[in-house]
């Protein structure tokens, strides 16, 4: 047999998850068990469980409760890392940078304001978060984007934020920061970071199907190539404060 609640409880936990890692994790634990006793009673009553209509011996179905176990664990202390990466974030000396918050600031504004509605709605929306609350959702974790822009290349004034690409669950895991002034890009080749000034670039070619190369071509005629690139910012968003920009 096979309890459709079960696809429901696994559903739930990802859904959870996304509000909260922790949460979700310690779910997951709740749910594995939960699987387990069902399932010991299941086949203590001399019945089966199906796996895609395959019957399953007791002995494979605990084998697979206790990896289930083990994802449950790594997510759990992979959780507490992110918690504990924002909290030591938020407490940054980063923070206490006037560049910073007024880089902090000025986001709030613009998405308040609306200047970035028309690319989504949801600025607008968050825009209402108080600050020090924008700014756990937004920390300067280490080798995340913005502390690479804080720390690599300070805010200017009336810099605010568009976008960030972080790579979720790399070691390094920046790759863009795009403000309404500057692109940040990461380089796959040799993983540093080159600054783009907006106002500067001319066009914009990105070739390749996993691994983008991305060259830009400057006014001054000068070109910056960047190579094996993952995340990169989209097409709509470059042209969002340069519609002039050619992008192919």
């Amino acid at each position: 047999m096979f309890n459709p609640y079960i696809i429901v409880a696994i559903l739930l936990q990802g859904v959870m998850s996304k509000g909260s890692k922790t949460v979700g994790a310690v779910f997951g634990y709740i749910l594995t068990t939960g699987i387990l006793i069902w399932g010991l009673t299941v086949y203590a009553q001399g019945d089966q469980i199906a796996l895609f209509g395959m019957p399953i011996s007791q002995t494979v179905f605990i084998v697979a409760c206790l990896v289930w176990y083990a994802f449950d664990t790594k997510e759990f202390f992979s959780a507490r890392r992110h918690v504990d990466s924002v909290r030591a974030a938020v407490d940054s000396v980063l923070l206490q940078d006037q560049r910073v918050v007024g880089f902090y600031q000025s986001t709030l504004d613009a998405w308040g304001s609306g200047q970035l509605s028309d690319l989504n709605a949801a600025f607008q929306q968050e825009a209402k978060t108080p600050y020090e609350d924008f700014v756990k959702i937004y920390p300067p974790q280490e080798g995340g984007c913005l502390h690479v822009l804080f720390t690599q290349f300070p805010p200017q004034p009336g810099e605010f934020l568009v976008g960030v690409g972080d790579e979720a669950g790399a070691k390094n895991p920046a790759w863009f920061i795009l403000t309404n002034q500057r692109l940040i890009q990461r380089d796959g080749k040799d993983n540093t970071f080159k600054e783009l000034v907006l106002s500067e670039i001319d066009s914009v070619a990105m070739k390749g199907i996993w691994n983008k190369t991305l060259r830009f071509q400057l006014r001054t005629g000068e070109t910056k190539e960047f190579q094996k690139v993952t995340i990169y910012p989209d097409k709509k968003f470059l042209k969002h404060f340069r519609p002039d920009i050619n992008v192919t």
